[in-house]
């Protein structure tokens, strides 16, 4: 990431992982669901992917 830096590098996108991930997560858990089931338990796993890989991305970073 220094390299990068100082090679000249501004901007680094990681949008496309955070939403490939979430799509991801969600598709595992929403073909258990039925009429009933809460939207919370069902986003959960997709949430805490996320909230993983941006712990990732900041040590990385080391924002």
């Amino acid at each position: 990431m220094k390299r990068c830096a100082s090679d000249g590098m501004k901007k680094i996108n990681v949008g496309t992982e955070l939403n490939k991930s979430y799509i991801e997560e969600v598709n595992k858990t929403f073909p258990n669901a039925t009429p009933l089931t809460s939207l919370r338990g069902l986003l959960g796993p997709a949430n805490d992917r996320i909230k993983d890989i941006i712990v990732e991305k900041a040590t990385l970073f080391k924002i």
